[in-house]
């Protein structure tokens, strides 16, 4: 990952978002426009998960991020936690992730 890519999460530091799950991915949602889109493997912690029919999982506060050679984290105001895995045995495809902007800008991270 290089800096300017990770440096686009601060887009959503501090905002309240939604996290949904679907069968392919995690989404990271605001209400300004900003989603990121996880498609690796994850790891949810330290959150209670709620699965209600329309996939919404938790209304949450974008805290932080802290990334190392195989994995980012994305930290939660009250603990929770979202572990991306970004090595190769992670990948799932199409991408690792995508964030949009609400100007129509995209980030992809392979």
């Amino acid at each position: 990952m290089s800096t300017g890519e990770i440096n686009t999460l601060n887009n959503l530091m501090s905002k309240a978002v939604t996290v949904r799950r679907s069968e392919d991915q995690i989404s990271v949602e605001t209400e300004d426009g900003w989603s990121l889109h996880i498609y690796n493997a994850v790891t949810l912690s330290g959150m209670e998960v709620i699965e209600p029919s329309d996939g919404t999982l938790l209304r949450l506060v974008f805290d932080d991020y802290v990334q190392d050679e195989s994995t980012l984290s994305l930290k939660f105001r009250g603990g929770g936690l979202i572990t991306i895995d970004m090595s190769d045995n992670g990948y799932s495809g199409p991408e690792a992730m995508q964030l949009n902007g609400p100007d129509g800008s995209i980030v992809i991270w392979n």
